[in-house]
């Protein structure tokens, strides 16, 4: 069975598709989480707050930043041993570092490439940490 196409003049099935397509994209719902409140803390501190900074749709800077506020939480409750909160702050300097000399090189541009391994590091670090019990 073909599908039904009405026969439309051909200078009116731009405008009738760029018509269709707004309404069809005006009428779904957005899929996507409010977005965070750009100074907020971690909320909680362990597991579950790194588990939200892994999965959570943030920019590489609210990533370096949630993720310092939840290690400075974390050491403050005791979920974090001191020893494991100097080898997170280290490794999160480091990608830090790395950031700011590739954006020295870079007139201050990250490349989306160069952003994705960024947050990739920063992800692995916080799959990493040994919270205590």
């Amino acid at each position: 069975m073909k599908p039904f196409l009405p026969l439309l003049p051909a200078c009116g099935v731009g405008v009738i598709l760029a018509l269709g397509i707004a309404g069809v994209a005006a009428a779904q719902p957005s899929s996507l989480p409010p977005p965070p409140s750009s100074n907020a803390p971690a909320a909680a501190s362990g597991p579950a707050a790194a588990d939200e900074l892994i999965r959570a749709d943030f920019s590489l800077k609210q990533r370096e930043d949630r993720l310092a506020a939840l290690l400075d939480s974390s050491v403050a409750d005791g979920s974090l041993s001191k020893a494991e909160y100097s080898r997170a702050r280290g490794d999160l300097a480091a990608i830090q570092a790395r950031e700011d000399a590739i954006r020295r090189r870079h007139h201050g541009e990250l490349t989306d490439t160069t952003t994705f391994r960024l947050e990739g590091r920063i992800k692995a670090l916080i799959a990493s940490l040994r919270w205590n019990p």
